[in-house]
């Protein structure tokens, strides 16, 4: 079993049940607990498939950025983001285009 204690930022223990949390909740908790697994665990490359489909585009914008942050910061390392959503080029910044590549597959 696997349990979660959430704080908020005065330290104070909120009381969140996993199964009340909404897709893109869960989807961004799930997240985040793989990024703090690759911290732990070092693996040469690092990949996410399909981690967005059940996020808003605020959400999913968000995330990109943070993901993007993540990337550029560990650059020992590969990361490899799949995503059937719209491209997320727009949160690159142009200075960071020599070390990101984003590659969009056209369907016929």
């Amino acid at each position: 079993e696997l349990n979660f204690i959430f704080k908020n930022s005065d330290g104070d223990t909120l009381s969140t049940e996993i199964s009340s949390l909404s897709g893109g909740e869960k989807s961004y908790a799930q997240m985040c607990l793989i990024v703090s697994l690759w911290e732990n665990m070092n693996p040469p490359f690092r990949a996410l498939d399909e981690w967005d489909v059940f996020l808003d585009n605020l959400n999913r914008k968000n995330i990109s950025s943070r993901l993007l942050e993540i990337g550029l910061t560990k650059l020992d390392y590969q990361f490899i983001f799949i995503s059937p959503q719209a491209n997320c080029a727009s949160i690159c910044d142009p200075s960071d285009h020599s070390k990101v590549s984003i590659v969009e597959i056209k369907r016929n």
